[in-house]
């Protein structure tokens, strides 16, 4: 089979004929998409149980409103963290990019399950977002999210309203070359 092999910063190396280790097993029986993308974005892979595509959250992403985050590489407990850099603010402050971290359930399924809170720096808010990362039939990367963000408010009774609830779905990021 055809894969291409991936260093540890998403970057593609080449095509080779062969099978790889690329999370912690080995890839077996599947081919990639004619969609596959190259470059800094990584095509989906084979998951060695089911021989569907694997959707893997470390890399760039932008979600249906324009905002960007970059999720490094997990930790061996399944851990990660990275940046996010929203296009959307109802502050008067300057958008800054802001830290995540999070986790991801360490299943070792294809599609997995994660959740990652933002530390907003330029607001007095935090964010949690929590939801799965599935590959559609043409092998593209979605993350499905639900998230909460908490404003800060001046008195208990105002915390009806401090709390937002929002959904966006993700995609990843392509390189400019793509």
């Amino acid at each position: 089979m055809t894969i291409m092999a991936v260093n540890g910063k998403g970057e593609f190396l080449g095509s080779y004929h062969t099978a790889v280790t690329a999370t912690r097993n080995e890839i077996k029986g599947s081919t990639l998409p004619s969609t596959a993308r190259t470059g800094t974005a990584r095509p989906p892979l084979a998951s060695p149980s089911t021989g569907a595509f694997q959707c893997v959250l470390a890399g760039k992403w932008t979600n249906d409103l324009g905002s960007n985050m970059t999720i490094n590489p997990m930790s061996s407990k399944c851990n990660f963290d990275g940046s996010y850099n929203t296009s959307v603010s109802d502050t008067s402050n300057k958008i800054t990019e802001s830290p995540l971290v999070g986790s991801q359930n360490c299943t070792n399924q294809p599609w997995p399950v994660f959740g990652f809170t933002v530390n907003w720096d330029f607001a007095d808010s935090v964010s949690v977002f929590t939801g799965q990362c599935f590959v559609d039939e043409e092998g593209k990367e979605i993350l499905k999210t639900t998230w909460l963000q908490r404003l800060h408010v001046d008195s208990i009774k105002d915390d009806w309203k401090a709390t937002r609830v929002g959904f966006n779905n993700f995609t990843r990021l392509l390189s400019k070359e793509e």
